[in-house]
């Protein structure tokens, strides 16, 4: 265990309320400490979708994967229009990923820009008659291969979680996902390559990484480097 890690949930709970408290005192604190949250927010939005050569912008169909230190892989979602959903993400307006888990201890977030698999993968050739069929394939075949914490469980009425395995899932995405197997093949191993790209070390500037099919963003190192305050 880290040692900045409290071993009893009850404490940590305090501390996080006392430093909340602290950060949102008075108006002027609130004001700055909002004004720092959305800058932070921006510009993990932004890289998350604006072109970085070699990878294209991230517009239409994405797979993505949002990590936390110690839990590892939390989260896996999908959608047909990556611009908004992912500069939403660390916002949290209509996602409720950064309200569970705040962005500015996501370790790294893992973005595969599968739709450009089928445009210039040189192995083979897909057709793809329904993609927003095919990226809740593709995001079900994930769910079975990583069991990602909150895509594993569902809220209940009564203000519980019930566990909700993927392999139990009668979906329609869980149904046809057999359809797309050579596709998930494929993007498994883009996925593979950018979870393995290393964390940046202590002061390093790099807080992103990009290839032709996707991006892994890191988000705690780009709040330990500051990058994202206006002047």
């Amino acid at each position: 265990m880290p040692l900045d890690v409290m071993t009893d949930p009850a404490d940590a709970g305090a501390a996080w309320r006392r430093a909340l408290k602290e950060l949102l005192g008075d108006k002027q604190r609130f004001d700055s400490w909002r004004e720092q949250r959305y800058a932070f927010a921006y510009r993990v939005g932004t890289l998350l979708t604006e072109p970085h050569p070699p990878a294209p912008v991230a517009a239409g169909s994405v797979l993505y994967g949002v990590y936390l230190p110690g839990t590892g892989l939390c989260y896996v979602g999908q959608t047909q229009e990556a611009r908004r959903r992912l500069r939403d993400l660390p916002i949290g307006e209509s996602h409720h990923l950064a309200m569970t888990a705040p962005p500015e201890l996501w370790t790294r977030v893992v973005v595969v820009q599968w739709a450009e698999l089928l445009v210039r993968a040189a192995e083979r050739q897909w057709v793809i008659p329904d993609m927003k069929a095919c990226g809740q394939a593709l995001e079900y075949l994930l769910h079975c291969r990583f069991h990602p914490t909150i895509n594993c469980y569902a809220r209940t009425a009564d203000g519980r979680y019930r566990e909700r395995p993927p392999e139990r899932s009668k979906s329609k995405a869980a149904v046809g996902a057999i359809e797309h197997s050579d596709l998930f093949r494929v993007v498994l191993g883009v996925w593979s390559d950018l979870e393995a790209v290393p964390e940046p070390a202590p002061g390093e500037s790099r807080i992103a990484d990009y290839s032709p099919f996707g991006r892994v963003v890191f988000p705690a190192a780009l709040l330990d480097s500051g990058d994202f305050r206006h002047a």
